[in-house]
């Protein structure tokens, strides 16, 4: 069986099913998973794994398989059913398990699906820290005859658990009275956002609440503008204090002003980190390499650590256990605390927005507001076939600035900065571009532009 390789990315597995992602190719994956984890764990008897899906319409079949792997290679598996990644991630710490697996595609289409791997204490399995090895032996697909098939446990009260440990970390009745309208985009957090809002005094109504990742109504893609017309629509019409919506799994977060207008990722990292500073001196904030300078200014301006970081969870996972940063967020609306085991929280995030704004007594436009300092044009996507000359060319044309390679190609000079990055779930060109001002925007644009060859 022919096996393709471009589906193991940077920081999980992802492909169209079943042309690149099929049952076969799961049953590898749970094998190989499994045999990963062992050979780090010498000398333990059992290995646990707890496993979630969403509800795309390939998730049981393919879950399923998975199970069939890793309990053929050995494995005792906890099957905790449907999910949103953030109950997962939850779930391996709260289960005390040697790994986790989440079966799907995060905002993709419903034609593609995939996985997120975790090993305890919820280690990232991304680039260079075992997707290689794991992808290399399901390409080889050589695998011992099953000789102690594992147990397989139905977990039945993730949803309780889950709910109860967010609402452990704070205290509603403090709240000032908030109406909120969410569009959860048929996707995952359609199953536990009525009862996770239960008793909050929060207002609310929700747009296409029902659980149907074909997506009926639009992708739960909150980075796509248009996906949010319908939010901004019914804010505005039901004179709501804000919007919120959720990507299909659950992970990504965005927020609408009761103006209609959505609030840049990165400032909700800001505000995020200027929080944890006011409860603790000097603590740090984690942000992707994207987010507008004024995230690491008013962090460093607030007396606390700003530090930069790859782009994708695992990256920021990795740098937060570094630091020991109490706060981590990346544009595209993941967000990651300390409190939440340093993975990401769409909810804890949702809470952690209410108090701040119920402490401030502001609304959610007044308090981003100190963050606009800077022109952007968001992020830009190119579809490109020669990606890797493009940012040569770039680094040539601004080589008397300060560069680096992180990730991507990042130019920062004195009254602009851009990222060049390709990205690592989709073949594009990334480009996020900030200035000073909009005439200085404008020219460095045209210039890229003239390197990419498009108007």
């Amino acid at each position: 069986m022919q096996i393709n390789s471009s589906i193991f990315r940077a920081y999980d597995i992802r492909g169209r099913y079943p042309e690149e992602l099929n049952e076969q190719t799961a049953y590898r994956i749970g094998r190989s998973f499994a045999s990963f984890l062992k050979s780090g764990s010498v000398g333990k008897d059992h290995i646990r794994v707890l496993v979630n899906g969403d509800a795309r319409p390939s998730s049981p079949s393919l879950t399923k398989e998975i199970i069939n792997g890793l309990t053929d290679e050995g494995c005792d598996v906890l099957d905790a059913g449907l999910s949103t990644t953030p109950m997962h991630y939850f779930a391996v710490n709260h289960f005390d398990v040697d790994g986790g697996i989440m079966v799907t595609a995060s905002h993709n289409p419903s034609e593609y699906n995939g996985c997120k791997l975790s090993r305890r204490e919820l280690v990232s399995v991304g680039g260079g820290t075992g997707m290689e090895e794991i992808r290399n032996m399901v390409v080889r697909g050589v695998f011992p005859l099953p000789q102690k098939k594992g147990r397989v446990q139905i977990i039945s009260n993730l949803k309780k658990d889950y709910i109860a440990f967010v609402r452990s970390k704070f205290s509603p009745k403090d709240w000032r009275p908030q109406k909120i309208v969410f569009d959860t985009g048929n996707g995952m957090v359609g199953l536990i956002l009525r009862d996770m809002l239960a008793g909050t005094g929060i207002t609310y109504s929700i747009l296409y609440e029902d659980i149907d990742m074909t997506y009926p109504n639009h992708t739960a893609n909150p980075l796509d503008e248009h996906t949010l017309d319908d939010l901004k629509r019914a804010v505005k019409e039901e004179h709501a204090d804000m919007g919120v919506a959720f990507d299909g799994d659950g992970d990504r977060i965005a927020f609408i002003t009761a103006e209609g207008d959505r609030v840049r990722g990165e400032y909700m990292t800001a505000l995020f980190g200027l929080h944890a500073l006011s409860r603790e001196a000097g603590v740090a904030t984690v942000y992707d390499l994207r987010s507008s300078k004024a995230v690491s200014e008013v962090i460093t301006e607030a007396g606390g650590m700003s530090v930069r970081s790859r782009v994708g969870h695992t990256f920021i996972k990795r740098a937060m256990h570094k630091y020991k940063a109490v706060v981590g967020g990346e544009v595209s609306g993941h967000y990651y605390f300390q409190e939440t085991f340093f993975a990401e929280s769409s909810m804890y995030a949702l809470f952690l927005l209410v108090q701040i704004l119920s402490e401030k007594n502001q609304s959610l436009s007044g308090v981003v507001r100190p963050l606009d300092r800077y022109a952007t044009t968001g992020e830009l996507n190119f579809s490109v076939t020669n990606a890797d000359s493009i940012i040569d060319d770039l680094a040539v044309l601004y080589k008397n600035e300060k560069t680096d390679y992180l990730d991507g190609l990042t130019v920062e000079a004195d009254n602009f900065w851009f990222n060049m990055r390709v990205s690592n779930t989709e073949g594009v060109l990334r480009l996020n571009l900030e200035a000073k001002d909009k005439k200085i925007l404008q020219q460095v644009l045209k210039d890229i532009k003239s390197v990419l060859k498009v108007g």
